[in-house]
């Protein structure tokens, strides 16, 4: 998988579990089943058509419009653009959904296994950025936009193997958002670098002190995932 193919899926997704959490113990049988996880595997080669990406950008903007006003729209509004990348602050069912969606378009993946799969990514960031509250650890606007900045700057240097297919993408994402570049950029991509970031601070809080590294920070997301699910269980079944 290209490196900047693969940072361009995980930051518009705006789920940065995939990768990270793919040996985790915690598995998941059926879409309905809150005990998941299953991960999205890419071929070297992989391609997607840039016609799912861009109408994967009007989905988004059209959940977008139902959040602020419970009916879709044609035009973005009054909208913050931010705010069509959702914080992972709480579930949003809206954004599984349409990653499900993506998923499923983009990869041929079964509707279930995209269910699954788009649900478990979403726990898993809110469970992290759930356990950042409790830790004292966030992540500022400030040092997202730096993080978006230097991502950029990378992407626009030529002799970085698939910069030019990333950018290809996010451009059939803009044009399916209805917003400019500038606005991707300093704005769109924000809540997504904000969850990734979140995630290195928990990684390096939490396994600053241990030989086995990855041991521990499995070890935590496996915890960490598991309690949040108990308390999703017990919100559905009250």
């Amino acid at each position: 998988m290209k490196k900047f193919f693969l940072a361009f899926l995980i930051v518009t997704t705006v789920f940065s579990a995939s990768v990270i959490i793919a040996n985790s113990k915690n598995k998941i049988e059926s879409a309905s089943d809150l005990e998941v996880f299953t991960d999205v595997e890419f071929s070297e080669n992989e391609t997607i058509d840039s016609s799912v990406i861009k109408n994967r950008g009007q989905q988004i903007k059209e959940d977008q419009e139902l959040r602020n006003h419970g009916k879709t729209s044609k035009r973005i509004g009054d909208t913050n653009i931010k705010d069509m990348n959702p914080s992972s602050e709480n579930l949003d069912t809206l954004k599984v959904k349409e990653y499900a969606s993506y998923l499923e378009n983009a990869f041929n993946m079964n509707p279930e296994k995209a269910k699954i799969e788009a649900l478990e990514i979403a726990i898993f960031n809110v469970a992290m950025n759930n356990k950042g509250k409790e830790l004292n650890i966030f992540v500022s606007d400030d040092e997202a936009v730096l993080k978006a900045k230097e991502q950029r700057k990378l992407l626009q240097d030529p002799n970085n193997d698939g910069a030019k297919e990333a950018l290809q993408y996010i451009q059939s994402l803009i044009e399916g958002l209805g917003i400019t570049e500038e606005e991707y950029w300093n704005e769109y991509v924000i809540n997504g670098y904000k969850d990734s970031i979140l995630v290195e601070k928990l990684y390096a809080n939490i396994t600053k002190d241990s030989k086995d590294m990855d041991s521990a920070w499995l070890q935590f997301v496996d915890q960490t995932v598991q309690e949040f699910k108990k308390i999703v269980h017990k919100i559905l079944i009250n």
